[in-house]
């Protein structure tokens, strides 16, 4: 087992165990969670980046057998994501 470096926070919402919360800063950049059937996590982009398409850019990305896994593949996603906002608006 390889251990995952994630760069932004990830919280469990109350004492729900089965679910991650990640943020940067006051922005929520995504969601992880157990999937109900099998033994992999799935992630979700939930960024609150302002005045993008919510529906284009957040929804199911993928799946991974751990919860860091999950976590860090949606932390890649957030930050290319990111990159594109800023690279359109300079």
């Amino acid at each position: 087992m390889t251990s995952v470096a994630l760069k932004y926070r990830w919280r469990r919402p109350s004492s729900e165990l089965q679910t991650l919360q990640g943020s940067h800063g006051d922005r929520s950049i995504g969601r992880v969670e157990r999937a109900i059937a099998g033994d992999y996590w799935l992630w979700f982009l939930t960024c609150d980046l302002g005045a993008i398409d919510i529906a284009r850019h957040c929804h199911l990305n993928g799946a991974a057998r751990t919860a860091a896994h999950a976590a860090a593949a949606c932390e890649v996603r957030y930050e290319a994501l990111t990159a594109s906002i800023a690279g359109a608006t300079s």
